[in-house]
């Protein structure tokens, strides 16, 4: 199966982990399948290092897009930010 499922979703739209990114292109879907399919880093690295540069740097766009979009995901679960609130405290008049 694979890791997108459409356009936009990565992994299993029931699995808590999944992940959703927009805009992306059937050119971008199939070097994220290829990208997901890696074990190892440095598997992932090597490949990219074979690919010209234009598809180099698409693949480390896409990289950080993955990772911006996990990180959206572990924030949307986070509720209370104390040390935010704290120094936000001491600027209030």
């Amino acid at each position: 199966m694979s890791g997108f499922e459409g356009k936009r979703r990565l992994a299993n739209s029931r699995d808590p982990h999944s992940i959703e990114i927009n805009g992306l292109t059937k050119e971008d879907v199939v070097l994220l399948d290829r990208m997901h399919a890696f074990d190892e880093l440095e598997d992932l690295e090597a490949w990219q290092a074979t690919l010209r540069p234009a598809l180099q740097r698409r693949v480390e766009d896409l990289i950080k897009m993955v990772l911006l979009a996990h990180l959206d995901k572990e924030m949307e679960s986070v509720k209370k930010f104390p040390e935010a609130n704290d120094l936000l405290r001491k600027f209030r008049l």
